[in-house]
């Protein structure tokens, strides 16, 4: 009688082990698009800009505007940032591109510390349009104009750019 039921309970677990185990082979993970040093060069336009979940223009903001609709244009490691919104612009000789942290950073002529710092939410590459997803978690534009320390661009405000 105990032999039956050691041999039964065998047969279960042999059982729930083969069901466990498949003979199919599992779909392979495909990685997601890769953001690179090559693939950051170019030129890339604003399309959109998203702040505590609201997309803004241009117009009627209580906070810095000229750097909410953004041109970036890329020549590693140098780049401009030109306002869409006005005349003001922005350029710098150094930017740091970490791919472990997935953050972008801008500095200028030797300044210490950055000028812009993102953090790389997405980048996809449809074949036709690249289009790169930046939140801005760091800005010193003072550093290089001290007009823009009254109502500086707000951090956190989500940026989707495309070339």
């Amino acid at each position: 009688m105990m032999m039956k039921k050691v041999n039964y309970l065998l047969i279960m677990l042999f059982a729930v082990a083969l069901m466990s185990t498949s003979c199919c082979k599992e779909d392979p993970i495909v990685p997601d698009e890769e953001l690179t040093l090559e693939t950051l060069d170019g030129l890339w336009v604003s399309s959109d800009y998203l702040y505590d979940s609201q997309s803004y223009g241009c117009n009627g903001l209580t906070f810095q505007t000229e750097y909410t609709h953004i041109s970036l244009a890329i020549t590693y490691p140098n780049w401009t940032i030109d306002s869409d919104c006005s005349t003001e612009n922005t350029l710098g000789d150094m930017m740091v591109y970490d791919e472990n942290t997935q953050k972008l950073s801008f500095y200028d002529h030797g300044f210490d510390n950055p000028i812009f710092k993102f953090d790389v939410l997405s980048y996809v590459d449809d074949g036709s349009i690249q289009t790169l997803t930046l939140k801005l978690t760091f800005e010193n534009i003072s550093l290089v104009d001290g007009d823009f320390n009254d109502i500086p661009t707000p951090i956190n405000g989500i940026y989707t750019l495309q070339k």
